[in-house]
């Protein structure tokens, strides 16, 4: 398990890009074995069969996210901190890591 410090979930790169940290959860009894949470934006969620496809399907989440919320508007406020989400998975026996993505803005 990979948990950060305490870093800001979203961390400008430039006008176009911004830096978002995405919790991977890992539950080897389902077949989307692969569950990807954004908590910078909420209800920002994805899942896949394997680790790559979870980690491209939640960047696309978060693009769409983005692109909906629009470019000149402030992300809403995270509900729910990234460490706090990761040590409620790894509680309930789940393989957690968090993973930086950079997603276009």
């Amino acid at each position: 398990m990979t948990i950060s410090g305490s870093e800001p979930s979203v961390s400008p790169l430039s006008a176009n890009n911004a830096q978002f940290e995405v919790v991977l959860v890992t539950d080897d009894s389902v077949d989307y074995r692969y569950a990807a949470m954004c908590p910078a934006l909420p209800g920002c969620v994805s899942d896949g069969r394997t680790r790559d496809e979870a980690l491209r399907m939640i960047k696309e989440a978060v693009e769409l996210y983005l692109e909906d919320l629009g470019s000149h508007q402030d992300l809403p406020e995270q509900p729910l901190s990234t460490d706090t989400l990761v040590g409620e998975y790894a509680a309930a026996g789940f393989s957690v890591e968090t993973i930086k993505i950079q997603a276009r803005r």
